[in-house]
């Protein structure tokens, strides 16, 4: 009884380290899926969001959206340099037909699209969505991005997709 219980014994030290040892295999194998983070916040006059640049994690974009004046301000900050390279800007309250005297209500976050390069313009590899809530539209922007540690000029960031959420108020 006692060779049987010690059979049985070593028989479950064996199977679990072969179980770790086949999942230690299996985690080898799966692709490595980087953590992403996205910040928002916002309070009566502005919007603030974060958002990644390009794949290798060496750039975050910051964007504003002025409720105010409809306009959309961002930069780039090259993690290797420290400084802002990268300067973005448009105004959005044309792009959602608003009435300059009418209080407007967006919304904005950023989400991860891996677009392919426009006209040799490569983009980054987030969009900022942005929501108009009068209008009842979600429109979807492209960010220009190129890896440098230069400062480059103001460069547009344009609109790619839209739909309806609801008819306009």
């Amino acid at each position: 009884m006692t060779k049987l219980r010690n059979a049985v014994t070593d028989a479950r030290w064996l199977f679990a380290i072969l179980g770790i040892a086949a999942g230690f295999g299996v985690a080898q194998l799966r692709p490595v899926q980087p953590a992403q983070a996205v910040t928002n916040d916002r309070n009566d006059s502005f919007a603030m969001c974060t958002c990644q640049m390009d794949a290798l994690g060496s750039a975050e974009g910051v964007f504003m959206l002025d409720y105010l004046t409809g306009q959309l301000t961002g930069a780039a900050l090259n993690n290797s340099t420290g400084t802002f390279t990268q300067y973005y800007s448009r105004n959005i309250a044309q792009d959602f037909n608003v009435d300059p005297s009418a209080q407007t209500k967006y919304t904005i976050t950023a989400g991860v699209a891996n677009l392919n390069a426009q006209r040799g313009v490569r983009p980054a590899t987030s969009v900022l969505y942005i929501a108009e809530l009068n209008s009842g539209i979600t429109r979807c922007y492209a960010i220009p991005y190129q890896v440098t540690q230069r400062p480059v000029g103001v460069q547009p960031i344009k609109p790619i997709a839209e739909f309806k959420f609801r008819e306009s108020i």
